[in-house]
């Protein structure tokens, strides 16, 4: 691993520049299902008690029996439809002079293929709409409910903890304050101008929190190049089909994607969004594209710096007022595309990066193997980093770190094959987060309070914050 690792900073440019070529059809990344339909009918008791565990609607998810059974049904079209046009061919090679049977025959054929073509159309494309909203499987160790004895529960029912920094922000002398008051004191968050032009749940960071927000950036894209990772800034705007193929839902009353609206006649046929992570542009960099030399190639690992754009709909209560939840912030992602036979490995090696980021910044961490009906569609397991945050006398999650297998490889058609040992099929996918900076922010606010209202700040960020070593007050605080 450390050899891989060592191979990834030196090959980081070269790798950066194969896997920023996208592999578009038209303007749009070509998104099927590309499921394995026999392996679905073999294990289709798999499928459904897979799919059970995440608690989705019923009536809403996509019966796998039904299909196979429409996969099925689209091969006997196909079959009747090769025949038809085989008929067609041999009859368009006779030499001698038609006979009028012979044309009437040739004009129902015609007839004949175009219905068939038409039917199967239809099943090609209904049969891809219904397999992009089957979800991933879900890890067979993922805990149960009810079912984790030795294991402490989260307290909010989405998992069990299973590793923590075993230790809590201590007070010395003094209460507290919130990281909105200390915002203040400070002066370097700003709600009220943000709110008047861009409206409610966005922020601006001024003052050092501009530069804090920036410091995090850097930071954390140094910190992974130094263990293999190739940086990234990538576009906030992204193809609808995109965010599709990685499993997001652009479309709809549930989604929380803002689409953007462009009359102009070159854009006519674009459908973009405002991309909601990095994850999306990172995972799409590799659609259509086949790893050759699995060995050499693989892992590629990338780490992306941009603006994240959600159109959150949750309540504006104590706990998710202010920082917690925002329309729009900024995050640093890790992606990782590797062998099937890796992805494991690599699912702990990214939650270990995500602990030891905790860990330089001075936080109070702990680990969650998350229950499947807290996964996404794309996730077969997912792990979330929670960080204690005094102001809600309890834990927050700072990061998630996502194995979602073949799941978006399948639909991006991102392929590998292996000569030597003639393995060939479609990678794997996984991705963490880095460091999201609003919640990191408050937990950085929050831990390092002083009694004089200070903010220390961590010995990691002091190179990429002027040297500054403390947030004053700014009433107590030189001019920057």
């Amino acid at each position: 691993m450390l050899n891989r690792i060592r191979r990834g900073v030196h090959e980081a440019p070269l790798l950066a520049r194969n896997c920023m070529r996208l592999a578009v059809r038209g303007n749009h990344v070509d998104v099927r299902g590309r499921l394995d339909f026999q392996y679905m009918r073999e294990n289709l008791e798999r499928y459904k008690g897979s799919f059970g565990e995440r608690d989705l609607d019923k009536d809403a998810l996509v019966d796998p029996q039904e299909l196979c059974d429409m996969y099925a049904e689209k091969n006997r079209v196909r079959e009747q439809l090769d025949a038809l046009r085989q008929e067609r061919n041999k009859l368009s090679k006779l030499r001698s002079k038609p006979s009028t049977e012979t044309i009437n025959r040739v004009k129902s054929l015609k007839v004949d293929i175009e219905t068939f073509e038409e039917k199967m159309s239809e099943l090609e494309e209904t049969i891809n709409v219904k397999s992009l909203e089957l979800p991933n499987w879900v890890h067979p160790d993922i805990p149960r409910r009810g079912n984790n004895q030795g294991f402490e529960e989260e307290e909010n029912g989405e998992g069990i903890v299973i590793n923590s920094s075993r230790s809590m922000p201590l007070y010395d002398g003094f209460e507290p304050k919130d990281y909105l008051e200390l915002g203040d004191s400070l002066d370097i968050l700003d709600f009220s101008s943000a709110t008047r032009t861009s409206g409610r749940k966005f922020v601006t960071f001024k003052n050092e929190g501009a530069f804090l927000e920036l410091a995090l950036a850097q930071w954390s894209l140094s910190h992974l190049y130094g263990i293999g990772f190739t940086p990234c800034l990538t576009p906030d705007l992204v193809h609808a089909s995109v965010v599709k193929g990685c499993g997001f839902h652009p479309h709809g009353n549930g989604t929380q994607i803002y689409r953007v609206q462009n009359d102009l006649p070159e854009h006519s046929d674009n459908d973009m969004c405002l991309a909601g992570t990095s994850e999306i542009l990172l995972a799409g960099s590799m659609a259509g594209k086949h790893v050759r030399d699995p060995n050499s190639e693989l892992p590629i690992k990338l780490a992306g710096f941009s603006h994240c754009f959600r159109a959150e709909t949750g309540g504006g209560g104590f706990q998710t007022r202010g920082l917690f939840r925002l329309h729009q912030f900024s995050k640093t992602e890790m992606f990782v595309f590797c062998d099937p036979e890796d992805s494991e490995e690599q699912h702990q090696d990214l939650l270990k990066v995500q602990e030891d980021i905790c860990n330089q910044l001075g936080l109070h961490w702990r680990t969650i193997d998350m229950y499947a009906h807290e996964l996404g569609h794309p996730a077969y397991r997912k792990f979330d980093v929670q960080v204690y945050m005094p102001s809600r006398s309890s834990f927050g999650e700072v990061a998630s770190v996502s194995n979602c297998t073949d799941y978006q490889a399948r639909r991006l058609n991102m392929r590998f094959s292996d000569k030597s040992t003639e393995r060939r099929g479609f990678l794997h996918t996984l991705n963490g987060t880095a460091i999201a900076v609003p919640r990191i922010i408050i937990s950085l606010l929050e831990t390092h309070q002083q009694k004089d209202g200070s903010v220390k700040i961590p010995d990691c960020l002091v190179p990429f914050m002027g040297g500054r070593t403390v947030l004053r007050p700014k009433n107590d605080r030189k001019s920057i």
